[in-house]
């Protein structure tokens, strides 16, 4: 679901739940030359989505894995455009604060 709203919207979408903090980026489009946008929405309680109000630059984890192996080439911009956020999260978070997506290893199964 993330990289179909970063993707449709051209924004950055940044989900916070207590099992993960994930942020999604869009896959073709190059961040735009005025300020971005982040979107962030909360998980609670396993089942409801509340949008959340970030301050402005605040830190905000790496994109997903999965977004660095498919996006398009032309949207590298992005990661340059966030890359002081993401490292004021990771010094604030460090290890303990699961940001990726499940893998072959952990997969993410729906029922």
């Amino acid at each position: 679901m993330g990289y179909l709203v970063a993707s449709m919207y051209h924004h950055v979408l940044v989900s916070i739940s207590p099992e993960a903090c994930l942020t999604f980026v869009p896959l073709r489009s190059a961040p735009p030359s005025k300020k971005q946008k982040v979107l962030a929405i909360g998980l609670i309680d396993g089942n409801h989505f509340v949008p959340l109000k970030l301050k402005a630059g605040c830190p905000i984890p790496e994109p997903v894995a999965l977004w660095k192996k498919f996006h398009h080439r032309e949207v590298d911009k992005w990661e340059k455009s966030l890359r002081q956020r993401n490292r004021a999260f990771n010094e604030i978070a460090g290890n303990k604060v699961h940001t990726q997506e499940g893998s072959y290893d952990q997969q993410i199964i729906l029922e």
